[in-house]
């Protein structure tokens, strides 16, 4: 289920606008995970994608000096997407590591291009924008457009339902990876026809397959979404 981008609250935001003449933005957890210490900081389920637009206001103040515009870019960000997380993981903080390890031309190039930086490995599983529009992936691959990301996603949640028990953010990037190899996203796949599919897999049973690729290839309809390539030998 998508979730809104919520506000934190001042005292757990890295952006506030009150804080003293030069300081820093500080990033909650952007390296790849959280504190150790169990308790010590209450992890929300859409972290990771705020985390990717602490990434974004943090690496711009770092770069220009300008706080104030840091701050716009993230509060576009939290009016412009929704976060497609179910549960925080490791490697879904890997949209905002990516994004914090670009240098200050990269930044400089990206100007104010909010898809520029969700283009970054990582992003597309864990963001959507709210008016459709579709966020360009580093790269392309089979998480090219949402519409791809969000199959990803699915076959992820399946095979994370049916026994992996490994959280679907986690499963998503290894599925990504693994069927880039042989298959790829169709640019021109429609919403009605990533409703057939989706629909196609939601009568799936998990007796009916093992991995998620498996599961793909035994459904024709998703064919118009995540068409299989041959390889060549």
């Amino acid at each position: 289920m998508k979730r809104a981008l919520t506000h934190k609250p001042a005292r757990k935001r890295a952006l506030n606008r009150h804080r003293a003449p030069g300081s820093a933005l500080v990033l909650l957890g952007v390296a790849l995970g959280v504190s150790s210490c169990q308790g010590s900081y209450e992890m929300e389920r859409d972290e990771p994608c705020r985390q990717a637009g602490f990434a974004i206001a943090s690496r711009n103040q770092a770069c220009n000096g300008d706080a104030d515009h840091a701050n716009a870019l993230y509060e576009r960000f939290v009016d412009e997407y929704l976060c497609s997380v179910t549960k925080p993981s490791q490697n879904a903080f890997r949209c905002a590591y990516n994004i914090n390890a670009l240098g200050c031309e990269e930044v400089a190039a990206k100007g104010d291009d909010l898809n520029g930086y969700l283009s970054a490995n990582g992003c597309g599983v864990i963001l959507k924008r709210k008016d459709g529009t579709p966020i360009p992936q580093a790269g392309g691959g089979v998480t090219a457009t949402p519409l791809c990301a969000s199959l990803v996603l699915r076959l992820a949640e399946f095979e994370s339902a049916c026994g992996d028990n490994e959280p679907p953010g986690d499963l998503s990037l290894l599925i990504a990876s693994d069927l880039t190899t042989d298959h790829e996203c169709a640019a021109n796949a429609t919403p009605a026809e990533l409703a057939t599919c989706l629909s196609a897999l939601d009568g799936k049973r998990c007796i009916d397959f093992s991995i998620a690729r498996e599961l793909l290839d035994a459904t024709p309809s998703c064919d118009s979404v995540l068409p299989a390539q041959e390889v060549a030998p």
